[in-house]
């Protein structure tokens, strides 16, 4: 079993592969980038219509960190992080912008490229200076490089500040400024802290309290700090701009690989926030957190049972769709079990 990588170089989008007995590299050169081609119109459609952000344009004028928030928050709320859209004609596939454009106004969601690229391509039509980034999502003691995207905005509360925004993440954190010299503010949502460090100028690492590692043993990167411990769960490029094409196209790769990040393609992955619950299935487990902290924690039986629980909360998704998802997801874990 190998470990997959992706990053970019100079305009160039490279996979590599390591296994036990050889690595291979393969670089594609993206010149030309592509674009939502979003109108004015069609992004105050969806801020008001979909996000339901009362008149965006005067909280925009009025305060554009508050507006950003917002935004944030809200599509936090209303917009799932899933693989659900990406599953087309009985497989998973990469989606084209306009597919992601489709899904994103139904409100079902996406992935990170899906949410995180829309949301950039509304700020830009409002007028923000943003660009891409890549993000490494850690997986154990292995960074999967540059299979996460997210959105920096440029000059907002001063020339040259950057801010990081994140709504396409299984953690809600808000609007991070990137001005702390090496670590942020803690960050707490429901019953978890957050915080970043910072690796090296233009690196940072988002990060979760956590236990002390048992001697001897370390499941991931830890920082400690002042007699707290620190997992590491995602290292962003802050200060280099991804074209979108080279987001779409490393999009696809993990797509087309699940070695590179199996819970893309494994089973059902769903989180999302619906009425300030934290709802979070992944493959046939279910956690709904209540706004009173409690948390309820269950292991569905089987993936149609997991179909009606989906409904229950998301009434947006098509029933066959899911069905056909629960019974691709049967099927692969019954010829996994064979292999």
């Amino acid at each position: 079993m190998g470990v997959t990588y992706i990053h970019q170089c100079d305009g160039i989008a490279v996979k590599t592969i390591e296994t036990v007995e050889y690595e291979v590299t393969v670089a594609v050169r993206i010149e030309d980038d592509i674009s939502y081609n979003l109108t004015k119109l069609e992004a105050l459609t969806y801020l008001e219509h979909v996000l339901g952000i009362p008149d965006p344009i005067s909280l925009l004028n009025k305060n554009k960190v508050a507006f950003l928030q917002e935004l944030m928050q809200q599509t936090m709320l209303k917009i799932p992080f899933t693989n659900i859209p990406s599953f087309r004609e009985g497989k998973f596939k990469g989606l084209s912008l306009k597919e992601i454009k489709e899904a994103v106004f139904k409100r079902e969601g996406g992935n990170c490229l899906a949410l995180n690229t829309f949301t950039g391509a509304v700020l830009e039509c409002l007028g923000f200076d943003v660009y891409l980034i890549g993000g490494s999502a850690q997986q154990w003691k292995v960074p999967l490089l540059n299979t996460h995207t997210a959105v920096i905005a440029k000059h907002l509360t001063s020339p040259g500040s950057l801010h990081l925004l994140d709504v396409g993440n299984r953690y809600f954190f808000p609007l991070t400024a990137l001005d702390f010299d090496r670590i942020s503010q803690v960050y707490p949502m429901k019953k978890w802290q957050y915080r970043f460090f910072q690796v090296s100028p233009g690196v940072v690492q988002l990060t979760r309290k956590c236990e002390p590692p048992k001697p001897g043993r370390a499941d991931g990167l830890i920082y400690a700090e002042s007699d707290e411990y620190w997992e590491v769960l995602m290292t962003f490029q802050t200060s280099t701009p991804m074209k979108l094409a080279e987001c779409q196209y490393q999009n696809d790769l993990i797509t087309q690989n699940p070695e590179m990040a199996h819970r893309v393609v494994d089973g059902f992955l769903l989180i999302s926030y619906p009425n300030n619950l934290l709802f979070n299935i992944t493959n046939n487990y279910c956690m709904i957190e209540m706004e009173t902290g409690d948390t309820e924690v269950t292991q569905v039986k089987n993936s149609l049972q997991v179909v009606d629980t989906i409904l229950k909360y998301f009434p947006q998704y098509s029933r066959n769709l899911l069905e056909s998802m629960a019974n691709y997801f049967t099927k692969k874990s019954q010829k996994k079990n064979i292999l």
